[in-house]
């Protein structure tokens, strides 16, 4: 292992051990497929969607229906949040307070990047709220387009747009 991937690996441990001290204070029973969910979204820092979150070695020995109850639950607590991946399926990544990130999705292959942005979607949602007097608004924000290697597809004429 690497000395960045040490770093990586501590800070996810971290964010886990934050992540169940404040559920433990929400009132959520801290459970091993709990824990298990939390640290394979800690260590993976694109989203995911269930299925790929369901063959991680760490949640193989729980069902699905134990882990979509999981993600519900820490998204009512925003712990997580729900991608919306190219109309399909949904992805879900964890919150890391204080860091302000969204997903380009590539229209064309599907890949996703996590770019950091320098207004946070909280700060917009509590702004409106502010001005508007509307409440429990959920900010949701889908950067769509083509990815560089997908660019150069399409400017060669094999891609259409």
């Amino acid at each position: 292992m690497t000395s960045r991937q040490t770093d990586s690996s501590d800070a996810a441990s971290a964010l886990v051990k934050d992540i169940l001290d404040y559920l433990l204070y929400k009132g959520v029973r801290q459970t091993p497929a709990l824990v298990a969910l939390l640290n394979a979204l800690a260590e993976n820092r694109l989203p995911m969607p269930i299925a790929q979150l369901k063959n991680q070695d760490s949640l193989r020995s729980f069902d699905l229906v134990t882990i979509y109850r999981l993600i519900n639950r820490l998204e009512s607590t925003r712990v997580v949040r729900s991608i919306a991946h190219l109309g399909k399926a949904k992805y879900y990544q964890i919150v890391v307070p204080g860091r302000h990130s969204e997903c380009l999705v590539c229209n064309s292959c599907g890949k996703l990047e996590e770019i950091d942005v320098t207004v946070s979607l909280e700060t917009v949602k509590s702004d409106i709220t502010t001005r508007s007097g509307w409440q429990r608004i959920t900010p949701a924000l889908e950067l769509l387009g083509l990815c560089p290697a997908c660019s150069k597809t399409a400017a060669g004429g094999r891609l259409s747009s």
